[in-house]
């Protein structure tokens, strides 16, 4: 694979994990400042959609769901911050959820060298 494509992979998986994370936060925000009938109608609409899916799954007419790197870490966040986020979590298990936080830091560079061998290794391989 040629240096250009894998800069434009890594270039488009970057601007679509920025731009989920921006909604997830834009989500977030504007339950704070949207009417308290309002977030509710929101969270029921939301979770029949998802009693729905979660449903499909389960009878195996649809494949599992792949997951997002944002929504992982979305959902890292919210097992760090909020009570009860076990019981929320109805396509994953909770213990997933800690394997992707646990993962997350494993996967985290250990210096510069290691992107600068990453690095020369698309552009001079």
């Amino acid at each position: 694979m040629s240096a250009l494509k894998i800069v434009h992979r890594n270039f488009a998986q970057l601007f679509q994990f920025v731009h989920q994370l921006t909604f997830y936060a834009l989500l977030y925000v504007s339950a704070f400042v949207s009417p308290r009938a309002r977030t509710a109608a929101t969270v029921v609409a939301l979770s029949s959609q998802l009693a729905t899916c979660v449903e499909r799954v389960q009878q195996e007419k649809e494949p599992k769901p792949r997951f997002t790197p944002a929504f992982r870490l979305l959902w890292v966040v919210l097992s760090r911050f909020l009570e009860g986020w076990e019981d929320l979590a109805q396509l994953m298990k909770p213990a997933t959820v800690k394997r992707w936080h646990r993962a997350g830091f494993l996967s985290l560079p250990k210096g510069p060298s290691t992107l600068e061998l990453t690095f020369r290794q698309d552009f001079d391989g």
